[in-house]
């Protein structure tokens, strides 16, 4: 006897299961800090910016159901600013990333991670006044064992 989801993916011809859970963060590093918080402005650029550089170089999956292009951002924060009183300051500003979906096959985490370095390291040649940008990856997984 099979389950409903083994069922669902035999119809549908897919063999590897989504499992994994995937997201991340950009971060912007501005030394030395121009103050504590980051400025509305300079947040929505930065924004801007991830958005453009997303357009340029998309993160591209298909959802299996109904075989239509998924969006690369289902949630892009509008960014939190953490200030370090290192000898010299330091703000970093971060943007939290939920791909549009967000469960993903083994084979395509390490495309994931790609496509989050390719995002910073596009975002680091634009003149955008940070010293840097770093991508963070995460990703999960769940398993669930029957009694």
């Amino acid at each position: 006897m099979s389950t409903f989801t083994e069922t669902v993916q035999r119809a549908l011809g897919k063999k590897e299961e989504r499992r994994y859970s995937v997201g991340g963060d950009i971060v912007f590093e501005f030394t030395p800090a121009p103050g504590r918080e980051c400025f509305p402005e300079v947040l929505a650029e930065l924004r801007v910016a991830l958005k453009s550089v997303n357009r340029a170089y998309p993160w591209k999956d298909r959802n299996d159901y109904d075989g239509t292009d998924a969006p690369s951002f289902s949630h892009l924060s509008d960014g939190q600013s953490t200030y370090h009183n290192f000898s010299t300051p330091e703000l970093h500003v971060w943007f939290h990333i939920i791909p549009g979906i967000d469960n993903v096959r083994k084979s395509q985490i390490y495309a994931y991670e790609k496509y989050l370095e390719k995002l910073a390291e596009e975002l680091s040649k634009k003149e955008l006044g940070a010293m840097s940008v770093r991508s963070v990856f995460r990703v999960g997984s769940g398993t669930t064992f029957k009694t």
